[in-house]
C-alpha cells in the first residue's frame, strides 16, 4: 500500500525493537522497510536495511528468514540494473526455501528469476520462470502473490507479441480476486 506511511512508521518501531535487543524483531522489520525504500525508489537505503537484515539473520542461523532476504536483496539488485547479480541471489533463495518448505520465499524468489532472466535476455527462460512460479502459487493457494506473477507474466507475453496468452493470463489474474 502506503510505502511512505510503512516507512514513517515502520523507523520508530525499528528503534524501540533496538531498544528491546529483539534482534529477529529487528531483522524481520528491517527486511519489510527495504521492501518499501525500494517500492519508494530509495535504493541505496534498501541496501543498506538488506545488508542489516543479512547480518542478523545469518547470526541469528534463521534459514527460514535468510531465503526471504535473499530473495529482497534480489529484487534490490535488480532494481539497481544488476540482474545477474539477481539472478544468482534469487537461486540462493530458491534453493533454500524449497529445501525449507518455505513457498512463499520460494514463489517470490522464483518471481525475482523469471524478472532477472527477462532483463537478461533470456526470454524464453523467463517466461518458463514465470509458469513454474505462477503453478506453485496456484498449488499453494497463495491468490495474491498468483495475480502478481500472472500480471508481470502477462506483461512480458505482450510485449514479445504473444497477445492471446497475455490476455488469458490477465483474465486469470482478475478472477483470483
Amino acid at each position: 500500500g502506503d510505502n511512505d506511511a510503512a516507512i514513517r512508521s515502520g523507523s520508530p518501531s525499528l528503534a524501540l525493537y533496538r531498544l528491546a535487543g529483539s534482534e529477529s524483531e529487528i531483522a524481520a522489520l528491517e527486511n519489510d522497510l527495504a521492501l518499501a525504500h525500494l517500492a519508494s525508489g530509495h535504493i541505496a537505503r534498501a541496501k543498506e536495511l538488506i545488508a542489516d537484515s543479512h547480518e542478523r539473520f545469518a547470526r541469528l542461523h534463521d534459514e527460514r528468514w535468510l531465503a526471504h532476504v535473499d530473495e529482497t536483496a534480489a529484487q534490490i539488485a535488480l532494481a539497481d540494473g544488476r540482474p545477474d547479480r539477481a539472478l544468482e541471489l534469487a537461486h540462493l533463495a530458491e534453493s533454500a526455501a524449497a529445501r525449507l518448505d518455505n513457498d512463499s520465499a520460494r514463489i517470490s524468489a522464483l518471481l525475482s528469476i523469471a524478472r532477472a532472466n527477462t532483463a537478461l535476455g533470456n526470454a524464453e527462460t523467463g517466461l518458463a520462470d514465470f509458469e513454474r512460479a505462477a503453478t506453485l502459487a496456484r498449488q499453494a493457494g497463495l491468490r495474491p502473490l498468483r495475480r502478481d506473477i500472472l500480471g508481470q507474466w502477462a506483461d512480458v507475453l505482450a510485449k514479445s507479441g504473444q497477445h492471446e496468452q497475455a490476455y488469458a493470463l490477465t483474465r486469470e489474474a482478475l478472477s483470483a480476486g
